[in-house]
């Protein structure tokens, strides 16, 4: 059975170690919070960009003329 105290401690210690490494970066603290944003846009970019394509999709060819055979479609 694990101990409890020592679960925290080794919490604290962690909590601790993230602050050493924050501490650390220095002038580079601003390059880590830039890239966290853009790797925030792009998960967000790759989620949106097929709705949009559809949206383009179905402003091109009128909604529901596209026959499917089932094989693609599902």
């Amino acid at each position: 059975m694990a101990d409890r105290s020592g679960n925290n401690k080794k919490k604290v210690n962690q909590g601790a170690t993230l602050k050493k490494v924050f501490e650390r970066l220095g002038k580079y603290r601003i390059f880590l919070i830039f890239s966290i944003l853009l790797a925030t846009v792009s998960v967000a970019l790759t989620l949106y960009i097929p709705k949009l394509t559809g949206h383009a999709v179905d402003f091109i060819v009128s909604r529901g003329t596209v026959v499917c055979d089932g094989h693609a479609c599902g």
